[in-house]
């Protein structure tokens, strides 16, 4: 059986990948990955890191690619999946659906 996490990578990485190449420069999630490497490679601080992800966290996707980039973010790194970041992202997708 499969894990949360892997199905949701699985069910998701196919339509976030083909839309990164859309994503501006100055998007959140540009920044956050732009971040996540620098951090993982040590040449970023972890208050940059946790800027970057907070950014993303306020982020007001405008289209469903951008709040699948989002969701991924949110749900795979450090599962970030606490009430308060669930309600935002609820919310984000009811506007969306709107």
């Amino acid at each position: 059986m499969t894990d949360r996490r892997a199905f949701l990578t699985a069910a998701l990485v196919a339509p976030v990948a083909i839309s990164a190449p859309a994503v501006a420069s100055s998007s959140p999630i540009s920044a956050y990955w732009s971040a996540h490497h620098g951090l993982n490679g040590g040449t970023v601080e972890e208050t940059e890191y946790l800027a970057a992800l907070d950014s993303v966290i306020a982020w007001k996707p405008q289209t469903p690619e951008q709040f699948m980039q989002k969701f991924l973010v949110l749900c795979d790194d450090r599962d970030l999946t606490g009430d308060k970041i669930m309600i935002g992202l609820w919310r984000d997708a009811r506007r969306l659906a709107a």
